[in-house]
Formats: structure tokens, sequence, C-alpha cells
């Protein structure tokens, strides 16, 4: 529940007379539609992709509707592969007419996880992009045209990505929020007392805020570049531990005059986690300062709109025993006992339900 519910590449090569399409697939996310592993090795061989290959094929034929004029185009030639990383590759072959117009629509997306999005990147016959666009289940037919797109329309793409990407980020936020949650208060004498003025909560909050995104900045740049790579499975557990520090700090303050320093610290880690997400996108050379600036600057976009929503109802409630009580200690300890459930599902690659039902019975 933490992470986005799912997300798949689309491309479309387009030819003289016939298009390439490539989609790929978390394993996950197709085996909430086709059972896939029938081994049970959480792995999905070549062999057990051959033998789904008629249930896949159903799919995608049901789920793919490209249509040119008043004529549905059908794939003649239909492959599927078990790439890297627990993903599934499908390519598909159309024949096409040269100068016809293609309209493209995916209604498979609705069958998949609720809010499931789609990358889609069309590339015409010089290698061009003409199209990149997130698709969702709501998405309107796209229509192949020859146009090249413009850097301004992929910034666009990818600031309101950056935007959602922070708001559906469960983690980062529960992150974010456990260390605001004192930024009106202040620890004198062993306890946590309300701040007088209101300069001294915004600047306080100004400067975890800047270190949070100077960090996350700097290691989502050089992910996104391929200048540091660093596994997400070491990495979502990190983020998890994060909000794990910063929740038992509130409660057993050790950085209470330097939550910054936590914000630069754990921010380094989750640039990581954002740009897993990128990556994932589809980011690619022809695109990449625009794409990388956009999706940065959506999820600041993001995060400065929590932060405009909490500081001051935080300011405003902090003189309150509900704030003190309910919302700040009984809020850390909830986001605490929450980052320890989730590191305990990142690290073993299994959720609680499933994890208490293998011991439980």
């Amino acid at each position: 529940m933490a992470h986005d519910p799912g997300l798949s590449l689309l491309e479309v090569q387009l030819f003289d007379n016939h298009l390439d399409l490539s989609l790929t697939f978390a394993q996950a996310d197709l085996e909430s539609v086709i059972h896939l592993d029938t081994n049970a090795d959480s792995l999905v061989s070549q062999a057990e992709l051959d033998a789904a290959k008629a249930d896949l094929a159903d799919f995608l034929e049901a789920g793919i509707n490209l249509e040119s004029g008043q004529h549905s185009l059908k794939p003649n030639q239909l492959e599927f592969v078990s790439a890297p990383s627990n993903t599934v590759k499908a390519l598909l072959r159309f024949k096409t007419e040269t100068d016809s117009q293609i309209s493209l629509t995916v209604p498979l997306i609705s069958l998949l996880a609720r809010g499931h999005r789609q990358h889609l990147t069309v590339i015409n016959s010089a290698n061009q992009t003409i199209v990149q666009q997130i698709l969702s289940k709501d998405s309107e037919a796209i229509t192949l045209s020859t146009d090249v797109v413009s850097s301004s329309h992929i910034f666009q793409q990818y600031f309101v990505e950056g935007v959602w990407h922070i708001w559906i980020g469960f983690d980062h936020i529960l992150f974010l929020v456990t260390l605001l949650l004192p930024a009106a208060l202040v620890y004198r004498n062993s306890q946590w007392q309300q701040i007088s003025q209101l300069q001294s909560v915004m600047s306080d909050t100004l400067k975890i805020v800047t270190m949070f995104t100077l960090a996350h900045s700097i290691t989502l740049s050089m992910a996104a570049l391929n200048i540091v790579q660093i596994s997400s499975s070491v990495i979502e557990p990190v983020i998890a531990f994060s909000v794990l520090v910063t929740s038992l700090n509130n409660l057993k303050p050790l950085f209470h005059q330097t939550r910054w320093l936590l914000a630069f610290v754990f921010g380094l880690i989750h640039g990581f986690g954002f740009a897993a997400v990128l990556t994932e996108l589809g980011l690619n050379n022809q695109a990449l300062l625009s794409s990388l600036i956009g999706f940065n600057l959506g999820v600041e976009a993001g995060q400065l709109a929590i932060v405009c929503l909490f500081i001051p109802v935080a300011y405003l409630a902090r003189h309150t025993r509900v704030y003190r009580q309910v919302v700040f200690k009984g809020g850390s300890v909830l986001a605490a006992l929450i980052a320890c459930v989730w590191m305990l599902e990142r690290i073993s690659g299994s959720e609680l339900f499933d994890i208490s039902r293998q011991y439980l019975g």
C-alpha cells in the first residue's frame, strides 16, 4: 500500500508497412489476471510463459486496440519473453498501410490493479520520439501521428507524474510528516513545548524541507543518469527504516535540534526510490533533461502542497492536548508500527498477511 499500485511500459515503433509493439509488465501485475508461476518459485520461466501463451494472447488482443480507419488491426506475430527483474515482455507486430492514420487505446489497464498506469513511447521510422505519455484507464485514444514530441510536453508529463508519485507514495509522505510533527514544538527541559513564534516554525520547516529536497535531488539525478545504482531490495527497506527512525526520534529525541540532518541523510535514500520510478517510466536520452527536471519539480510541488497543508494546522493546534498526545505522540507511535510492518514485508519480500498465513496456517 506504500507505493504505486502498478506501472507497465508500452513502446510502439512505427515503420512504413508495419509497427512493432513492446509491452513490459511486472510479474506481479500479470499474476493478478493470469496465473503464470505454476511451480510457485516466485519466478516466471520461459517454459511457464509458453504454457500460458494462449491466455496471454487473449489478454493482449482484447486489451490493445489498434485501428486504421474503420478497421481493427490484429497482430500477425506475437511472442512472450521472460525478462530480467521479474518482468514479462510481450512483442507484437502489426501490418499497416503506408501513410495510414492509426489510433491506439489500451483497455487492459482497467483489468489490472486500481490506479495502474502505463508509460507509452511511440518512435517513428527515423528513431524519433513522437509520443511520450502516461496512460491510465481513463485515457482517450492516442493518434499515432508523425509529429515529434516537444520537450515542453515531456516536461509536463513528467511533472504531473512527479506530483502523483509523492502523493501516492505513502512511505515518502509518512517520512516527511514525521519530520514535521515537531515543527511547532521545541524540546526543552526533557519535554516538548510549544513554540510561540511562527517565524521559528517556518525557519525550522524551511531547513528540513530544503535539506530533504537537496538530498533527494542529488541521488535522483545520479541514479537517473546511471552514475550510481543501488538495488531496490536495499533501498526500499531503508526507506521504511527512515520512517521508523524519525518516529522514534519524536518519542525519544536525539536529533531534536538537528532534524535537518535526518532529512538530508535519509533524503539521499529516498532519492534512489524516486529514481527507480523515473527509470521504470522509460527515461531516455532524447528527453533526458526535460524529463528529469520535470519529474523532480513535480516531486517538489507535491511535497510543498503537503507542507502547506500540514504546518498551519500544526501551528494552530500546537498548544492543545489533542495535538501533543494524540497527533504528535500517538501519530509517531502509529508511524513507527507501520514502518516496522513495511520493513518486515520488504526484507521478506512478502505481504504481512501472507507471512501470517504461512506461519499460523
